[in-house]
């Protein structure tokens, strides 16, 4: 399953607590609505009939506080319930600018790593290019030596063709003289 798929669902299941809620809180006000039409008739009986008797009065006060505890229970299950809500808003809203962030990771993620491989590659070839050039002016410095030597060979033995014919010569000459 997706990552969208998870947050949709994640959202039908937000908005169905969401409605569930709202049933609640209408459940619970009608409840409270009922409650105090139950305690106006109560009070408008009482006044009707005649005076009860002390045991009937001591368990509707503790009917009476009974009720006023569950009603101060049920404000702070109210307040929890719209706490919860809002930390649940929080949380959609977070997890969409998450969503939103990774979306934009993804998409210029290649981009970045592109541009650094071609950053790598240019020194890369810059590098060879570089002991390219250092080679080509190593194997033109060699040529260089090569000729100075073979230009001092050339010399040396175009003066022994010269002078070896002279000293034979010279030789001869002296043989015969």
């Amino acid at each position: 399953m997706s990552y969208e798929d998870e947050y949709s669902k994640q959202q039908e299941e937000d908005m169905s607590a969401e409605d569930e809620y709202s049933k609640q809180q209408e459940e619970d006000m009608s409840a409270e609505e009922e409650y105090n039409k139950q305690q106006e008739e109560d009070i408008s009986i009482k006044q009707n009939e005649p005076k009860k008797t002390s045991a009937e009065d001591e368990i509707l006060i503790n009917i009476s506080s009974v009720l006023k505890r569950l009603s101060d229970e049920n404000a702070k299950h109210q307040a929890l319930i719209e706490k919860l809500t809002h930390q649940v808003q929080q949380i959609n809203d977070s997890s969409v600018n998450l969503k939103k962030t990774s979306d934009e990771i993804i998409n210029t993620m290649p981009k970045i790593v592109h541009e650094k491989c071609l950053d790598e590659y240019k020194k890369i070839v810059n590098n060879a290019a570089k002991n390219y050039n250092q080679l080509q002016k190593s194997i033109v410095s060699w040529h260089k030596n090569l000729e100075k030597d073979h230009d001092r060979m050339f010399k040396w033995i175009s003066i022994s063709s010269i002078l070896t014919p002279v000293l034979l010569l010279i030789l001869i000459l002296l043989q015969l003289f």
